[in-house]
């Protein structure tokens, strides 16, 4: 009768449960498990839904643990402790099946190898035969006494008769041996009389150098370290370390003013090297002689080298070369004059080449494409990256690999696209294919990535904050690399093995013979081969004079600033063994010292000394980081200037680069940023000044020149603006604290019901690893989904004045994610969610502070859905939702934030508009925008309504009616600012136009 009125009361439970999943209060899940699990046919399926099953039974599990979960179980009734014990017995049975299926399908057998599950008594939990109880089900009436009957009770203790005992006395058990101490006397006697006879039979006092037993010697403690480093090496025998083998220098420039930029095998023994002096050099590397061939076939610089091998109509091969000038020569080794063959194609410089030993060749260029060329003519065209090609190679006879600076890579069957690989969060620089089924990339974000070309990434390898210019492999699967810290590391499952330090600023190519020999190419100007073949090591002086520019290479004391140089150790801490690769400065009489631990020659090398360089006399900050100089550029005349930081161990021309692209100017203007950097941070160069030169910069940089950057030459069109603005910088350690405190005030007042359960908790501790670094690629769709579940309630449930943590979630979301678009929770969009949490209908019970923060939040959040395919689709169809809550809001705004970010919203949507042609749209758009025009003072505010402005007109392109009154709201904010006063210019030739 009781089982029956528990039922009863469950089904009430799940009535309500029920009511809730219809109002929105709790999702009931997107997805449910298949009933037949004998239909499933695939083993991912298979394998996912056992391990939403097992997981369950895990959460369960926990709940139902009375010791661990005192509080929480405190609360629950015995219908409610046996319902949940049916269901985790429920599940173990569920569990049960989809392992027999998964056997079934040729999949892993969890069945025979998997866990054992151990309840909180230490008790193993069987998979599925009969009915077990689990934690505070063993205490139901009627079941703890089945498990009373069944603990077995101990053996009775035998008896042992007092008799025995009976006639025993202190005698017997000796407490009185000692009463006279007599016996205590004789020992003492005993010990003087043997102490006695060894001194008289040793002669007196032990003579010098006596030791107990003879010919045992204890060692000291150097010596037992030097016996353990010496075992260790036995044990663990490391590879034969790479040596310098040769170098050659001979590129007829300075050396300061270029670099080697690409390194390829050539014919007969024989290595090719390209560089920024606008030649192509043989080297020949069989140590008969040294001297080499110059090829001149190119007005700019050459980037970029490959080798065909010889065929008989080319008996001697063929060398490729590209670079600056666009276009790709093919020339024999042994013709010094014009190329044999050109193929032009490319619109911009030629940045990549890879060749095939039958003449198939690819190439990648910054005009965005990739082309491949066969029989000496463009057979493709590889149309879809939205950035410069610097990474491609051949796969095979139809497929090829291509790497961007958009951070993609694109697998290619002909010109179709097959697989889209992303993981990098910089620009993608090298490829080099390991074998049939896997390759690795490298990037301008220090990670080496090995794929699957099946589309799975296999390992992250974690190189550093270093650029990685270049990746090869050897025969033996290792990954060789050469970046930006002047070093060349060589990688095995993961780790790095050996780092070779050379006395250069940048390696910026890297290539294995078919020796396994190892060639590089560094900013130095010299090409060098290391090998680990003894019978091609160098000479012991090649090898010192190499190891002697590597120590004196010289590290600017900006690179130590942080590190108290008077408690820096001396020399003896060179005895001390180090870890792999780790770097240590000493102090070596009145300098400081850096050596690094070559774990392969267990020995400390010297790489480098720390200088004084003059600089600023403290660290600037910008954007929460801190610069030797932050420079204020005029973009134009009279316009705010722009911020450029910059530190005085960065390379200029990279810096250039980077505010060109970030500020949309012309890449001719490079060299003139660059020397205006190197301009006014003289004197803080550090070693030789020696050129920073990067691999894809158009200008050519003139030693000497004095030409100082004119920062008022600069100009931009900016209308009609195209790039889409976001709201991204976010504390997101501090967001999580704030959603524990507010959740620890929930339970601490009985709001339980809104409070967060213990899974959602866990989300939300995870989530702080997960958003700081969101483009990875790797989360699982299940994953997101528990984000944004987390990010509704925080956002929607809890009370108005508790949201902000929460909606600053989903403004971080919205432009982290592709799926956020899509998501919906019961029958709300992410829009209503948005709209929902921050546009409440309950304003007057909070303040005005609260009220205009959680309607910035808001807005930021509809901004940064511009950022994904997804959130532009989801904002374009509920577009007349969004206007109709935001477009009467700005006069009840106090906040600048809020303006800010309602004015931003109505840039990103009038750059939507004029992308796709929507006029009627662009149209509801301007009204507010010219509302913003007429009554705000904020500058910022009042620059990008007009920007929205100035795209609304490109898009409608015919407002003769209300041309005067636009001009007239306009005119009112001249002479407010510059850059203003450029837009305003802009904006009334338009109009003039439209008459």
């Amino acid at each position: 009768m009781a089982r029956n009125s528990e039922k009863a009361q469950s089904m009430l439970y799940r009535f309500r449960a029920s009511q809730a999943a219809e109002l929105g209060i709790i999702d009931t899940g997107s997805q449910r498990r298949p009933k037949l699990i004998t239909e499933v046919d695939s083993i991912q399926a298979c394998e996912k839904w056992r391990g939403q099953v097992v997981k369950e039974i895990s959460r369960k599990i926990s709940k139902i643990q009375d010791r661990m979960n005192l509080s929480y179980n405190a609360s629950l009734t015995d219908y409610q402790i046996r319902d949940l014990n049916d269901d985790i017995n429920r599940m173990m049975r569920e569990k049960h099946m989809w392992e027999i299926q998964l056997r079934n399908l040729g999949g892993p057998n969890y069945m025979r190898f998997g866990p054992k599950m151990i309840d909180a008594e230490g008790r193993e939990i069987p998979g599925h035969r009969g009915y077990k109880y689990f934690g505070r089900a063993k205490e139901l009436p009627g079941v703890k006494e089945l498990f009373d009957e069944l603990v077995p009770k101990p053996p009775p203790k035998p008896k042992i008769s007092e008799a025995v005992y009976k006639n025993l006395d202190a005698v017997y058990f000796g407490y009185q041996d000692e009463n006279d101490e007599e016996l205590l006397e004789f020992e003492r006697q005993k010990e003087q009389l043997n102490m006695e006879t060894m001194l008289n039979s040793t002669g007196g006092d032990p003579k010098q150098g006596w030791r107990p037993i003879e010919d045992f010697y204890v060692p000291n403690q150097k010596e037992i370290e030097k016996f353990l480093l010496e075992r260790r090496k036995k044990k663990f025998p490391m590879m034969q370390p790479y040596v310098l083998s040769q170098s050659f220098a001979g590129h007829n420039q300075d050396v300061s003013y270029f670099l080697v930029k690409a390194i390829c095998i050539g014919p007969e023994s024989q290595i090719l090297s390209a560089s920024r002096d606008g030649t192509v050099r043989s080297w020949n590397i069989s140590k008969e002689s040294l001297k080499s061939n110059v090829y001149s076939m190119h007005t700019g610089h050459v980037n970029s080298l490959a080798f065909i091998k010889s065929s008989e109509k080319h008996p001697h091969g063929l060398i490729v070369s590209s670079g600056q000038d666009k276009f790709i020569a093919v020339y024999d080794p042994y013709k010094f004059t014009e190329p044999d063959y050109v193929l032009i194609g490319h619109k911009e410089n030629v940045c990549v080449l890879h060749a095939t030993e039958d003449g198939v060749i690819i190439s990648g260029s910054w005009d965005k494409t990739a082309k491949v060329w066969k029989d000496w003519k463009c057979a493709y065209t590889l149309h879809g990256h939205t950035a410069a090609v610097w990474a491609a190679i051949i796969v095979d006879e139809n497929r090829f690999l291509t790497g961007s600076a958009d951070k993609k890579i694109i697998l290619w069957s002909k010109d179709d696209k097959v697989a889209l690989f992303e993981g990098h969060t910089d620009c993608v620089r090298s490829l080099c294919k390991i074998s049939d089924s896997e390759f690795a990339s490298s990037g301008n974000d220090g990670v080496i990535h090995i794929w699957s070309f099946l589309g799975k990434r296999i390992r992250k390898i974690a190189y550093g904050s270093s650029f990685i210019y270049s990746i090869s492999v050897l025969s033996t699967k290792e990954i060789v690399s050469g970046g930006e810290d002047r070093s060349v590391k060589i990688w095995k499952d993961g780790e790095c093995i050996q780092t070779i330090m050379h006395p250069a600023v940048s390696i910026w190519c890297v290539f294995v013979l078919k020796n396994d020999d190892i060639v590089t190419g560094a900013s130095d100007g010299v090409v060098r081969i290391f090998t680990k073949n003894k019978e091609r090591i160098a000479s012991e002086e090649e090898i010192n004079e190499f190891n002697k520019n590597v120590a004196s290479h010289k590290i600017s004391n900006n690179y130590v600033s942080h590190i108290d140089k008077e408690k820096l150790p001396g020399l003896e801490a060179l005895q001390e063994q180090g870890k792999k690769d780790q770097v240590i400065m000493i102090k070596n009489n009145n300098s400081i010292e850096a050596y690094q631990w070559d774990i392969s020659k267990m020995i400390w090398n010297k790489v480098g000394e720390v200088v004084d360089v003059a600089g600023p006399s403290q660290k600037q900050s910008y954007n929460g980081q801190k610069y030797d100089y932050v420079f204020n550029v005029d973009v134009s005349e009279g316009s705010p200037p722009l911020k450029l930081p910059y530190n005085v161990d960065q390379n200029p021309y990279e810096v250039a680069y980077q505010f060109i692209k970030q500020n949309e100017l012309s890449i001719e203007y490079l060299d003139r940023i660059a020397k205006f950097i190197q301009k006014n941070t003289e004197g803080v160069k550090i070693e030789r000044q020696e050129l920073f030169v990067d691999p894809y910069a158009t200008g050519r940089y003139i030693p000497g020149c004095s030409d100082f950057w004119n920062s008022n030459s600069f100009s931009k069109k900016i209308l009609p603006h195209t790039s889409f603005l976001s709201f991204k910088q976010a504390n997101i350690s501090a967001l999580v604290q704030k959603c524990l405190e507010f959740n620890s005030n929930f339970l601490e007042s009985g709001c339980k019901d809104i409070s967060l359960n213990p899974d959602e908790v866990l989300v939300l501790k995870t989530i702080t690893e997960h958003l700081k670094t969101p483009e990875d690629g790797c989360l699982i769709q299940n994953t997101i989904l528990e984000f944004l579940d987390l990010a509704t309630k925080l956002s929607n449930i809890w009370p108005y004045d508790k949201r902000f943590p929460g909606l600053d979630m989903l403004r971080i979301l919205c432009g982290a994610f592709e799926e956020v678009g899509s998501y919906k929770h019961s029958t709300k969009s992410i829009i209503d969610i948005i709209i929902g949490g921050g546009f409440s209908d309950v304003f007057s019970n909070f303040s005005k502070k609260i009220i205009e923060n959680n309607i910035m939040l808001s807005l930021k959040a509809l901004v940064n859905l511009f950022e994904k395919s997804s959130g532009k689709r989801i904002l374009n169809d509920e577009f007349k939702k969004i206007i109709t809550k935001v477009s009467g809001i700005y006069s009840t705004l106090t906040s600048r934030d809020a303006k800010i970010a309602l004015s931003t919203l109505y840039l990103n949507f009038s750059v939507f508009f004029y992308q796709s042609s929507s006029v009627q749209n662009a149209f509801n758009i301007l009204d507010p925008v010219l509302e913003i025009l007429s009554e705000e003072n904020d500058l910022e505010c009042i620059y990008r309504a007009m920007v929205t402005l100035g795209t609304i007109l490109y898009t409608i392109e015919n407002l003769k009616n209300i041309s005067y009154k636009i001009q007239t709201i306009i005119e009112k904010c001249r002479n407010k600012e510059s850059r203003t006063d450029l837009l305003i210019k802009e904006i009334l030739d338009i109009l003039q136009l439209q008459k």
